[in-house]
């Protein structure tokens, strides 16, 4: 409960950089603390940070990979189009001269 409304006013406050710091110690301490995982990603996700985000939130999927919520989670940051257009461009990086329309050419 306590947490909960702390974590409430440095949200409101835009205090994000404070909450990282926070929740990251707190992680590294226990790897396997979900909830120093949960609020370490929102507050990623409050900062506009998506991609920190996402990488949080597949620990998340490691230390409990039958929570669903954190694949719908991912689901919806990878709908983000900051992170669409990093996956295009690292999908056309990788692709090098090929042409993506009308099927692949060498």
């Amino acid at each position: 409960m306590a947490e909960r409304l702390l974590w409430d006013v440095y949200a409101k406050g835009n205090m994000y950089d404070t909450v990282i710091e926070k929740y990251q110690k707190m992680a590294e301490a226990d790897p396997k603390d979900v909830k120093a995982h949960e609020y370490l990603a929102k507050a990623y996700e409050g900062k506009g940070d998506n991609t920190s985000a996402i990488e949080e939130y597949e620990k998340l999927v490691k230390i409990q990979p039958d929570n669903r919520q954190w694949y719908i989670t991912i689901a919806n940051l990878y709908q983000k189009p900051e992170i669409k257009n990093l996956f295009t461009d690292s999908v056309l990086e990788l692709d090098g001269n090929r042409k993506l329309s009308g099927g692949y050419q060498q």
